[in-house]
This record gives C-alpha cells, sequence and structure tokens, in this order.
C-alpha cells in the first residue's frame, strides 16, 4: 500500500527541536507524541518528487486516467456553459478537453488564481528563503536523527531536515531585504548565510553542498477566490504560508478530502451546496 511505499523514501521523524542562540544555545525538543491528539506519534520527511509519483501512482491504480507529460495552457471556465481545458502533450501537440468540473491542484503554479488575477502576496508571512542540499551533516542520535531542527539567527531561522538518502537539506527563512544582499553567487551566499550560526556550523563543519543552492522570494500568498460555480482551488493552487512542519502538503491534503463534499454537492445539485461551499471555505482559511 501507500503507506509501505512512505516507509521505505521516508525518513521516520518524531518531532522538531528548536534552538535560541540568545538562550545559550538551550534548545526545546516537541514530539508530537505529546500533542493533543495521540494518534499520529510520527511523521515522515521526504522528497517530494518521490511522494508525489507514489501518489500518482496509487490514483492510477485506483481508475483515475493520468495523462503524464502534459502541460495545461488555458482553461475557459465559462465556454458556452461548458468547462475546455486547453493543454500540450509530451510532442507539443494541442489537447482539449470539455469537464463537468474543474479542479485546481496545480499547486504553487496556482493557474486559476493567476489567470482570474486573484493571487495576493501574504503580508503577514512576507518571506524569503535560501536552500540546498548537503552530505556529511552532522545528524541527531537516536530516535531523533529524523527529527527537524529549527535555528533562530539576528535575519530569520534556519532549517536542517534530514532525509533517508544521508543528505541534509539545509536553508535560511529570512525577510526579502536579507536576500537583497545577494548579488551574484547563491552558494557563497548560503556559506556566509550558514557562518552566521556558530550552532548550525558546527554540525557542518564537513558538509559538502550536493546541488545548486536554490531561492525564493515572497512565497507566502493567497487567492481572493476559491470555489466557483463548477471549479474549486485546493492546496498550494489556493494558498502558501510559511512551511514550517510541512504545512503545504498538511493543506493540499485536508483541503482536497473536504473539497470532494462541494464537487459532489455540485454535480449532484444538492439543495445543501451553498452551506458546503462555506464550509469549505471556512475549513481552507483557517488550514
Amino acid at each position: 500500500g501507500v503507506k509501505d511505499k512512505i516507509e521505505k523514501i521516508g525518513m521516520m521523524k518524531m518531532g522538531a527541536e528548536f534552538i535560541s542562540p540568545y538562550h545559550n544555545s538551550s534548545k526545546v525538543t516537541y514530539y508530537f507524541k505529546g500533542a493533543r491528539d495521540k494518534s499520529h506519534p510520527y511523521a515522515y520527511q521526504v522528497r517530494r518528487a518521490e511522494f508525489d509519483h507514489i501518489l500518482l501512482v496509487n490514483s492510477k491504480d485506483k481508475g483515475v486516467k493520468v495523462f503524464e507529460g502534459t502541460r495545461v495552457t488555458d482553461v475557459d471556465l465559462n465556454s458556452n456553459g461548458k468547462r475546455v481545458i486547453t493543454a500540450e502533450n509530451g510532442n507539443g501537440e494541442p489537447v482539449k478537453w470539455e469537464a463537468r468540473y474543474v479542479v485546481d491542484a496545480t499547486g504553487r503554479d496556482s493557474f486559476i488564481a493567476k489567470k482570474l488575477d486573484t493571487r495576493r502576496n501574504n503580508r503577514l508571512h512576507n518571506s524569503s528563503a535560501i536552500y540546498s542540499h548537503f552530505e556529511n551533516v552532522e545528524r541527531l542520535q537516536g530516535d531523533d536523527e529524523g527529527n527537524i531542527s529549527i535555528y533562530w539567527f539576528d535575519d530569520g531561522w534556519f532549517w536542517m531536515i534530514p532525509l533517508r538518502d544521508g543528505t541534509m537539506s539545509v536553508g535560511a527563512v529570512c525577510l526579502p531585504a536579507y536576500l537583497q544582499n545577494c548579488k551574484n553567487d547563491l552558494d557563497k551566499f548560503l556559506w556566509s548565510t550558514i557562518s552566521r550560526s556558530p550552532d548550525v556550523s558546527k554540525r557542518m563543519k564537513n558538509a559538502r553542498m550536493t546541488i545548486t543552492t536554490n531561492a525564493t522570494g515572497n512565497y507566502s500568498y493567497y487567492s481572493d477566490h476559491l470555489v466557483g460555480k463548477n471549479h474549486i482551488l485546493i492546496g498550494d493552487a489556493f494558498a502558501f504560508i510559511d512551511p514550517i512542519f510541512s504545512s503545504g502538503v498538511h493543506l493540499a491534503m485536508t483541503s482536497a478530502i473536504h473539497a470532494i463534499d462541494v464537487v459532489e454537492a455540485t454535480l449532484s445539485e444538492s439543495v445543501k451546496l451553498p452551506q458546503i461551499k462555506r464550509e469549505y471555505e471556512r475549513k481552507s482559511k483557517l488550514g
């Protein structure tokens, strides 16, 4: 099943530790088993490409017709009362479908929100990030090996996320103005940023970068529009916030579950549709 496949690619995470340089580098670890809901005592760190592929294959196994290597180029939400999706296949050839209902699960591409010009930067979460993957990074011991570590520094905070293959994702979240100090070499700028945290630097004294450094700015956003007459936005297509503890994955999964009620009520012309739509908007906006 899906769980078995996730276990093979995932790094078990029992909790998260927070380290403050302003308190003699003291740390506090929060374990998921101590949460109000005791039924989820652990999680998994995964590479998203591997995780997403497992879910894609599972959807195929459940009977979903999947078109890989196909890119949507346009969606007409009211073409003579129909919804028309235009795409390109792997050979660059145009493909068109008519749909009774459109679910926008395009993630951070936010296809419909951009098309309708309803995507807005979230000023309450105005953050940027710079990150890469490294090998030979010191790991935590025992059951804590898979835990995420969060370190504060003067211009933001670091994450250190251990992956199953032995590499470590290391990145810094900061205000956009801080990244503007980087003029050319992102790799050097990330190393320079790491050097500003003695605690992170200590764990990375033998580290070697394994991928090119990435940076993203003003990545938190939301859409003014969430659900229409015959279309709906789920997950990151609707909103994306500061990704502590993979909140984006949580939002995608929970909103997808709740969106099913809206789709079914719409297609069955349920008299409860207005109420179900309002409930979906409430749950999505509360996260």
